[in-house]
This record gives C-alpha cells, structure tokens and sequence, in this order.
C-alpha cells in the first residue's frame, strides 16, 4: 500500500547510484571521545543463575550518581572504530545501509546503540551489555526468550545500584537492541524508569517472519548467518523455527485484523472465487486529509531483488505458477476498515485519551 501526493519514493537507478557511492564512502564521520568521560572496560555482571555477563561502562569523571542508559545485544559490544586498525573503522552495516544525511559517531560507539560521546558529556552513564552468548559473556544464548530478559532485567537492577548511579536507568537502542526493552519491561523492573525502543517489532512471528503468512527469505537469511559467522553462540536455530510455524485465529482476530494461523495450506480451486482478508497493521503513519491510498497486488514480490535497486535484502517464499483474477465493483465491493481517535477540544484537555473507533469505507 502506498500514499500518492508530496511524498515520493526515488527510482531504482537513483537508490542503486546512492548504495554504491555509499558502500565506497559511507556518510559517518568518527570522532574521538571528548574529555571527562571514564571508562570501565568488560565489567563482570553475574546473574541468578550465575553466569557472567560484561559490560562496557562510560560516565563522567568524579564518580557523582547519573541516571544510566542501557542498550543489551549479542553482537559484541566491542565492535566499535576504536577496536580496529585505523582507529575510526566502521561496522560493514554502515556500507550496506545509507543514511539520509551525514551522522557523526564517536570512537566508542557499537552499531545501533547510544553514543557514549553525545550522552556523557550531558550527564549520563551509558551501558554497553553483552547479552549470554554474546561477545565477551558467558554461556549460550537463546535469542528473544524469557532467559534473555531475566538476564537484562539483572544487569538493570545491577546498574540502578551501583554507586555512580543515580538509581534510574532507562534503554535504548534500534532493532534488535530496541525488541530487547519490551520482553524486559514487561518484567518491571524496580530501577527501569523508562525505555526508547527504535524501530523493533514486537510480534516477531507476524512482524518479521511471516508477514501475511508469507515467509520471509531475505534478511531472515543473512541475519540468520551473520550471527553464527559473527561468533554469537546460540541454541536457536531461527530459520528452522521459521519454517516449521506456519487459517484464522478467531480467538486473536478482531474485524480490522485478522489473525491467520498459517499452519495448513488451503489451495483453491479452479474458478473459486473468495473474499480475501488483508490486515492493516498498528503503524505509525498519519494519513492526511488527500492522501490516496492504493493497494497494489502482484503475483511477485514488488521492488526489485537485488541489492543495488530494491531493498536489501529482500525475499519470500514463492509460491505455484497460477493465474489469479481479482475481482472488484458490484458484489466484490471492496471495504477498507480503518481505526480512528475523533480530536475535539474537550478531548484534546482531557488526561484520559479517548477510545479508538472503526469506520468503514467502501471502494467499488
């Protein structure tokens, strides 16, 4: 689905030109720590089972209590430029994805997780974890399970008591760094005082395996191998899970989002024609009051495979050569059900947020 009006999208020849010149020279620039910052390199953190985690740990010289700021992965969190050759080294993500506009990082600063460099200097103490299994720690991980956030929910309670901690931690970090803080947020707890997860799913089987029942055969795949190549040592074999989970929960599925369990494959007939459900998920976006939307259904994958021109990576499972006739108007009319929040003044002053609604609108 996509929004026509002022927002548009570049062509593929545009975005392969920007891959290229970015995997040449990427548009970071790293800086050398600023004075005043102390360091506490590989910490140990045991927890309750008594494995040992370690930690990086950066705060402002003197040792005064400052509110801390954790981000918890298995990617090492010495991976940083200080750690390589040259001393100003990039992560090869920062070659593979372009930034929209020039960034600066400091030497210190492991790939997507808070800059000790901008944090510090404002006041903070900032935590680097290695997560079991992961880099420095012990143990083998098992990725995104309860374990995992019993773990970050120790190294927490460990930083909120430490002396040069003012007892209030918050996290942060992208991705995998930022669907670590909600299973561990849900445990609360005593010293998490707030989280700022960037861009994490929270459902990772609907979100990120199998969107719409479909396999995911592109990044699932290099993520998959980037971290046995990458040294993490983990139990979880998350492509076969992929493959061994794929109907409709009536139990979960509400009008506005139906939830399919995938678990059986329900080929049609020829000349059966059936309704077809398609959830709009929870997102983020505004639509303004113009905006079209139009919903674009292709019998292959929309953007184009290859790194230079589409997205990267990309790929789904594909499925039997079929001709499939989309039927629309008169008794195929189609509905859009889209939640709504009415703002009105009394709402708008009001401390209790008012309760979503549904609207329907019918396309023919």
């Amino acid at each position: 689905m996509t929004v026509k009006g002022s927002r548009q999208s570049v062509g593929p020849m545009t975005l392969a030109f920007r891959r290229i010149r970015n995997a040449i020279r990427p548009r970071v620039k790293v800086y050398k720590m600023p004075p005043g910052i102390h360091t506490d390199w590989n910490v140990p953190v045991i927890v309750r089972d008594g494995t040992t985690l370690r930690v990086n740990v950066f705060r402002p010289e003197g040792g005064a209590p400052a509110p801390v700021i954790i981000s918890a992965h298995p990617y090492g969190k010495d991976a940083i430029p200080a750690r390589t050759r040259s001393g100003r080294g990039l992560n090869l993500q920062y070659r593979l994805f372009p930034q929209p506009h020039p960034i600066e990082i400091s030497e210190w600063t492991s790939w997507e997780a808070p800059d000790p460099g901008v944090w510090v200097p404002r006041g903070y103490a900032v935590v680097n974890v290695d997560l079991r299994g992961g880099g420095t720690a012990e143990g083998i991980g098992d990725l995104f399970s309860d374990q995992e956030a019993l773990d970050f929910h120790d190294v927490i309670e460990w930083a909120g008591t430490q002396s040069w901690s003012s007892g209030r931690v918050g996290l942060n970090g992208v991705s995998y760094l930022a669907i670590s803080e909600y299973k561990v947020a849900a445990l609360r707890p005593p010293h998490l005082a707030a989280i700022c997860p960037w861009e994490g799913f929270s459902d990772l089987y609907r979100d990120f395996a199998r969107p719409g029942g479909v396999r995911e055969d592109g990044f699932t795949i290099v993520w998959d191998k980037g971290l046995k190549r990458g040294g993490v040592r983990t139990n979880t074999e998350f492509r076969k899970e992929i493959a061994s989970r794929p109907e409709r929960d009536e139990a979960l599925s509400s009008p506005s989002q139906p939830v399919h369990r995938h678990r059986i494959s329900e080929p049609l007939r020829a000349g059966e024609i059936v309704p077809v459900d398609i959830a709009l998920q929870p997102h983020a976006t505004r639509f303004l009051k113009g905006d079209v939307l139009r919903l674009d259904i292709r019998g292959t994958w929309h953007f184009p495979k290859d790194p230079l021109r589409g997205q990267f990576p990309s790929g789904y499972e594909g499925s039997a050569k079929a001709v499939c006739v989309l039927h629309t108007g008169g008794p195929f009319d189609a509905w859009l059900l889209a939640g709504t929040r009415p703002v009105s003044m009394t709402a708008a002053k009001s401390t209790t947020p008012p309760e979503p609604s549904a609207q329907a609108c019918g396309y023919g």
